[in-house]
């Protein structure tokens, strides 16, 4: 099994959303607190695109 490390890409945006709200009350102690909205593929999209501009 090999174990690959590379940036996020839009198209991991439905994916990484839906870890985000699968893991929300696990990471919750470690996370700042974020409105709802912040679990969406549509704003981690627009989050991710944005960051990948810099």
């Amino acid at each position: 099994m090999v174990t690959e490390v590379r940036l996020l890409r839009p198209a991991d945006t439905e994916e990484f959303a839906a870890l985000l709200a699968a893991n929300h009350s696990f990471l919750a102690p470690w996370e700042p607190i974020r409105e709802a909205s912040y679990a969406t593929a549509e704003r981690q999209r627009r989050d991710i695109e944005g960051l990948l501009r810099r």
